[in-house]
């Protein structure tokens, strides 16, 4: 009775000091501004590794200059409503930058259309398609722009921003046998030049 009263309380102890090294640890994370509470982050399940899709890197303020994480999209549509676009970036006044390859089927003449809350850029070989960067409501965001391409692998590069409130973007393509109202997606996009 006594070796199981002794035993009871080490563990006891244990626990504590345990419950306060974690605690400490939250509050030093929270200080950091690593850690942030709010609602859980939109996840897609998608593998950032996986070689299809894109790459998107998410930032704090709308410069691109605080980078908080990385992760892989399959598609260029997110809508993110209220909600934080990644673990650790804040539902407003973030940017993300979507990067890759663009597959393009064949030789044709290619039209981009984007809607966006807030603003979006779309750049091709480091030629600008479209430029809508200015705080947008997304029934009046609608942008395209056009572009001669080859078949074959071209340099893409979409930057998004939010200001406040809800966010989103969507970015569609047509031409050289892509549907009308396509969205850009894969097959067509790929994080690494192919």
């Amino acid at each position: 009775m006594v070796f199981m009263n002794w035993t009871s309380h080490s563990m006891n102890r244990f626990y504590s000091y345990a419950a306060r090294g974690i605690a400490s640890l939250a509050v030093l994370l929270l200080t950091m501004g690593l850690v942030t509470f709010g609602p859980p982050a939109i996840r897609t399940g998608f593998d950032r590794w996986s070689p299809d899709g894109l790459t998107v890197s998410y930032y704090r303020g709308k410069d691109f200059r605080k980078l908080v994480c990385r992760r892989g999209e399959r598609h260029v549509f997110m809508d993110y409503g209220e909600q934080r676009p990644a673990m650790g970036v804040s539902r407003n006044n973030f940017s993300a930058r979507w990067e890759g390859w663009l597959l393009a089927p064949s030789n044709a003449v290619y039209t981009f259309f984007s809607q966006s809350e807030d603003g979006i850029r779309l750049h091709i070989d480091n030629e600008t398609i479209i430029d809508n960067w200015r705080e947008n409501d997304w029934r009046t965001s609608a942008a395209h722009g056009q572009a001669a391409l080859t078949a074959g692998p071209h340099r893409l590069t979409i930057e998004h921003f939010n200001a406040t409130g809800p966010a989103a973007l969507r970015v569609r393509w047509t031409g050289g046998g892509i549907p009308e109202n396509s969205l850009l997606s894969t097959p067509w996009l790929r994080k690494r030049k192919p």
